[in-house]
């Protein structure tokens, strides 16, 4: 909502006002909810992701997936509203491994992300291969598991807009 005066407040109880610049220079309340902050096309990296669809993993598998997306999700609105768009991202996409693992894979022209999320959540795990400047690789592997999810969600987050 745009007050009268130019300055742009992004609905009142979610953010609070700290400078007069739109979408920049905003702090967010740590507790609002964000269910109801639209996220922006160019950062709207959901799009080919379904669960709703036929697919052969456990229910265990979808649901951890969904909330380590959902955490990506809410990353990503803090993002837009903190600093408005700063770069269009690349859209996920899932695949269901033969050996059932559920994979989603974030990839670009310089990077690949992958979160891999196994039948037994505790084995799950997550990758980053990124091309660095002297045209090698650089990799980075880990656990993804329920006490780890959302620091790497975030360290994940963070590579991309800083990458």
């Amino acid at each position: 909502m745009f007050s009268d005066f130019g300055t742009y407040k992004y609905y009142d109880t979610i953010i609070t006002e700290t400078g007069d610049t739109p979408y920049h220079n905003y702090t967010i309340d740590a507790d609002y909810d964000d269910r109801y902050v639209p996220l922006p096309e160019a950062y709207d990296i959901f799009q080919n992701i379904d669960f709703d669809k036929e697919i052969s993993v456990s229910s265990n598998q979808k649901q951890f997936a969904k909330k380590c997306l959902d955490y990506m999700e809410k990353l990503l609105k803090r993002r837009f509203i903190e600093t408005g768009i700063t770069k269009v991202l690349p859209k996920l996409y899932m695949v269901v491994e033969e050996d059932n693992a559920l994979t989603i894979h974030w990839d670009y022209v310089n990077y690949r992300i992958y979160l891999d999320v196994e039948r037994d959540i505790s084995q799950s795990f997550y990758g980053i291969i990124a091309k660095n400047a002297q045209n090698g690789f650089g990799t980075s592997t880990g656990q993804l598991n329920e006490e780890s999810y959302q620091q790497v969600i975030e360290s994940i987050i963070d590579f991309v807009f800083l990458y």
